[in-house]
């Protein structure tokens, strides 16, 4: 599955659900993404092919997409602010090959949060996974120093829904 994603910072760049791999520079869905028109080749094999688009946008107090610059710090680690506390968050590191990171507030309910989901594998949860979170009534915090979430210098993007949405998709 191909995902576009407001923390790539360089229109046309895409990622690949199913792939540790970091941003491609394929221009596959042309230069400019949103866009109405795109042009498709074989190599992400829409060619001729309907596609079913997935669009979510942030939503104040219910869904929140963006990207942080990891610190490469595990005492200090990395705060992200998001408005409500999350039931899921979905890491993606965007310029390093690394898998994707699914934590959620069912398989594990006390902070820190280790059990992982990597989406891009087959492995199913992993609870020796070296990265460590909490969920915080406000966002999350890192508490690791490894490549998958918190590198020095490096960029990733995140996706969070709220626990307890303070309003509907809708706005009401």
């Amino acid at each position: 599955m191909v995902c576009f994603h407001t923390g790539i910072e360089t229109e046309g760049k895409i990622l690949y659900t199913d792939s540790n791999s970091s941003q491609d520079t394929s221009s596959d869905f042309g230069s400019v993404w949103p866009g109405a028109t795109y042009t498709a080749t074989s190599t992400t094999g829409v060619s001729g092919r309907q596609l079913v688009l997935y669009s979510w946008t942030n939503i104040e107090g219910v869904q929140k997409f963006g990207q942080y610059e990891g610190n490469g710090e595990s005492s200090y680690g990395i705060y992200v602010n998001l408005g409500f506390r999350p039931a899921i968050l979905w890491i993606k590191r965007l310029d390093a090959s690394d898998n994707w990171l699914l934590f959620d507030n069912k398989r594990e309910t006390i902070n820190p949060r280790q059990n992982v989901i990597r989406t891009n594998s087959y492995q199913g949860e992993d609870s020796t996974s070296t990265v460590y979170l909490d969920f915080l009534d406000d966002g999350f915090k890192m508490y690791n120093s490894t490549n998958p979430a918190n590198s020095d210098g490096a960029k990733y993007a995140y996706m969070a829904w709220a626990e307890t949405p303070i309003s509907s998709i809708y706005g009401s």
